[in-house]
């Protein structure tokens, strides 16, 4: 609102806040306080994020101490139990160990005493059989009778409660199939009839393996039949 007033020669104009300066005023408050507001606002949210990623930091960094800890105990305790196993060596065999040289040369002496010829090789004794004597024909994947027999006697020789480890080899010759895939088929087939006798018996089954060389590994490559029945074998790995 403007009011003049009359004066001789001099004209005055007097000028007054209009309503709506007044309310363009309370309107840039109310929007500086809300934006202050929505920032104290995102300040704290941003706050308690930073917060609780130190937290989840600081539990993670804890989780890999603990887990290292864990490790070092682990290796500690491994440490002091090589080391107490090397001295107990050292005094002498120890307690439930598994048998060494000593142990095949003892299965060995029964086995040669038995009639099977067994000879060491390496770290193993192998025991040396003939197919033939086990499954009647150069053929056959079934044992005889004779033939589970003598694998029954095969682990009263080596010693259910040994220690020692078998692995059953089995090899034919070059007349018995012509087929590479039927020839280790044939070997295969009768790894797995001496490994089911053997468990049959009770030999544990984490101690013996097999391995099926079909006519490959001849021990003699003559062309004779003494040879192709000396190639037609089942050989015992014994090892400890």
């Amino acid at each position: 609102m403007a009011r003049t007033t009359a004066a001789p020669g001099v004209v005055f104009v007097l000028a007054f806040p209009s309503c709506a300066a007044s309310i363009d005023l309370e309107q840039h408050t109310r929007i500086v306080a809300d934006e202050r507001a929505t920032c104290d606002r995102q300040t704290k949210a941003l706050d308690a994020a930073r917060v609780a990623a130190e937290r989840e930091r600081d539990e993670l960094l804890g989780a890999k101490d603990r887990d290292a800890l864990d490790a070092a105990g682990r290796v500690d305790a491994l440490t002091t139990a090589l080391a107490e196993r090397d001295r107990r060596f050292r005094q002498g065999p120890m307690e439930g160990a598994p048998p060494g040289p000593s142990g095949l040369l003892a299965a060995r002496a029964r086995f040669t005493a038995s009639g099977i010829a067994a000879e060491l090789r390496g770290a193993a004794l192998v025991a040396t059989i003939s197919a033939d004597a086990l499954f009647g024909s150069p053929g056959g994947t079934r044992l005889t009778h004779e033939g589970r027999r003598a694998v029954l006697a095969w682990v009263e020789l080596v010693g259910l409660d040994s220690g020692l480890c078998i692995e059953v080899h089995v090899h034919s010759d070059d007349a018995a199939v012509e087929d590479a895939k039927e020839s280790f088929e044939l070997t295969g087939r009768r790894a797995l009839e001496i490994i089911g006798a053997l468990l049959d018996s009770g030999w544990p089954p984490s101690r013996v393996t097999m391995a099926a060389h079909g006519r490959y590994q001849p021990k003699d490559v003559a062309a004779s039949e003494a040879a192709r029945q000396s190639n037609r074998r089942v050989e015992l790995w014994i090892e400890s």
